[in-house]
């Protein structure tokens, strides 16, 4: 898992679960980067440029503050 600043948390998986995850189109894939930004991985491209430059890859999860509120 990964907090982003505005306490939007991202479920990280691993390059091979990203692959299969794309593949079967199960979730919206997203790179996030250290600098608590994000970008959405929309092709077989991204997700290879991701996993080379050694990018978390994540399934957004949603904002830790609404989920308190439940």
């Amino acid at each position: 898992m990964k907090v982003m600043n505005d306490g939007f948390i991202y479920k990280l998986v691993s390059g091979e679960k990203a692959k299969d995850i794309f593949a079967l189109g199960l979730f919206e894939l997203y790179i996030v980067y250290n600098d608590d930004t994000e970008s959405e991985i929309e092709s077989h491209k991204d997700l290879n440029e991701a996993m080379e430059n050694g990018y978390d890859i994540g399934i957004a999860v949603g904002n830790i503050n609404l989920i308190n509120q439940i």
